[in-house]
């Protein structure tokens, strides 16, 4: 799961707004699976939800150091 969640960072960055079409897409996943890895990242507290972009559309909440 982290190896799969790291690449889609790479993919995504901090920019682009995304969802589970947008995981499975680029990881080639099931939507199922997707899912699980939103899950899996919402659980790690490295997503957030954003508004006015449609259900179930989020961003990576990536400190800049």
């Amino acid at each position: 799961m982290r190896k799969s969640i790291t690449e889609f960072y790479q993919f995504a960055g901090k920019g682009l707004v995304f969802g589970r079409k947008e995981i499975a897409d680029y990881l080639k996943f099931s939507y199922a699976n997707a899912g699980k890895v939103i899950i899996a990242m919402k659980k790690t507290d490295i997503i957030m939800k954003v508004a006015g972009k449609g259900k179930g559309k989020y961003l990576f909440k990536i400190e800049d150091q």
